[in-house]
């Protein structure tokens, strides 16, 4: 680590503030993995319904897209400051596929403007709005296995010499596949929601009332079923971590007690999910629902970064890296980042509160 200079703000900092912005990130990234899913097997089975379910789905997936992106390339600029040797030699060593991930990002984010127009598009037809909706998908999941093999590369330092010649090793990982799922089926529980509040936005601004209870219905009939879907995938992953992970999931740190409060939410989740589902007209259920969604998606993060730092191994002490205070290049991203939160909170708002349009 010697070879490095020393990093600009207290390690521990910049460990917090990448778990705020993938936090940030990990809301509208699972948004758009399964919003194109859900478009594209609604276009297929319900019809005209179907189609507006697909329209509603889809009107928000370039604006998340772009969301997604930006709190993306901040988490993963924090990573490379925090890992650099880790993370530099797991991009060499995926090497064009790494790189293809730009390519991948920029196909799926046009393909999302694409989809959202055919959509809205009676004359279209609706097959093309479907084969937009894969491409998208596929895309997506193909970035989220990189993004994953990246990670365990990064942490399988002794297989490096190995890897040189087979970096699709990683897959063979006990863990790959429960990792890969959790992403994928929380994605659905995540959009589950999404859609919930969709429902209430179009509603509160003239839409056809029935149509949208029955949307609101269906996100949370996602949600619940991928919730409990989630626990057991959860599991699953737990049992494939060694010892050593569970040690330091329930050691009674600062960030195990955070994961641990975070899978108490996912379990009461679920609870609640089930109490909205029975209730899908009360806002409240809704409300509960949504807040122990980020409770658990903050415990997620926060196990992660756990098991990251362990997975990486003894010769890494993140309180031990140097560090030399940039006083003037922090203070001015800690401003920015700040106005962009701000930013972002006040356009939420805005659009929460855009006037009635009767569709």
């Amino acid at each position: 680590m010697e070879s490095f200079p020393p990093i600009p703000a207290h390690p521990l900092l910049i460990s917090h503030l990448l778990g705020l912005v993938f936090l940030i990130h990990v809301v509208f990234m699972n948004y758009v993995v399964a919003a194109p899913l859900l478009a594209m097997i609604y276009l297929r089975a319900k019809g005209e319904a179907g189609r507006l379910f697909a329209r509603w789905l889809t009107a928000a997936v370039p604006v998340a897209f772009t969301f997604t992106i930006n709190f993306g390339v901040a988490s993963l600029l924090f990573v490379q400051v925090l890992y650099p040797e880790r993370f530099y030699t797991a991009n060499i060593l995926l090497g064009a596929a790494w790189l293809g991930i730009v390519g991948m990002l920029m196909v799926a984010f046009y393909f999302a403007y694409i989809m959202q127009k055919w959509i809205a598009n009676p004359q279209r037809s609706i097959a093309w709005s479907r084969l937009a909706g894969a491409i998208i998908t596929v895309l997506v999941v193909g970035i989220a296995a990189l993004m994953m093999s990246n990670y365990f590369i990064a942490t399988e330092k002794s297989q490096w010499p190995q890897l040189v010649s087979q970096p699709w090793l990683v897959v063979k990982n006990l863990t790959f596949v429960p990792r890969l799922l959790h992403i994928l089926i929380g994605s659905l529980a995540v959009t589950g929601l999404w859609m919930v509040w969709i429902s209430w936005w179009r509603q509160r601004r003239g839409g056809p009332v029935a149509e949208l209870q029955a949307f609101r219905r269906q996100g949370l009939q996602i949600a619940t079923g991928a919730t409990g879907l989630q626990i057991v995938v959860g599991v699953w992953f737990l049992l494939w971590l060694p010892s050593a992970a569970w040690d330091a999931l329930f050691s009674g740190t600062f960030p195990s007690m955070v994961w641990i409060g975070g899978v108490a939410c996912g379990l009461l989740l679920l609870g609640v999910l089930l109490a909205a589902l029975a209730n899908p007209d009360k806002i409240i259920w809704q409300r509960i629902a949504t807040g122990f969604l980020f409770a658990t998606l903050i415990g997620m993060v926060a196990g992660r970064d756990v098991i990251r730092r362990l997975a990486i191994g003894d010769d890494f002490h993140l309180a031990s890296l140097p560090y030399r205070f940039q006083a003037e290049p922090f203070l001015t991203f800690a401003l920015l980042l700040v106005v962009g939160l701000v930013t972002l909170l006040v356009l939420l708002r805005l659009i929460w509160r855009l006037p009635e349009k009767k569709e």
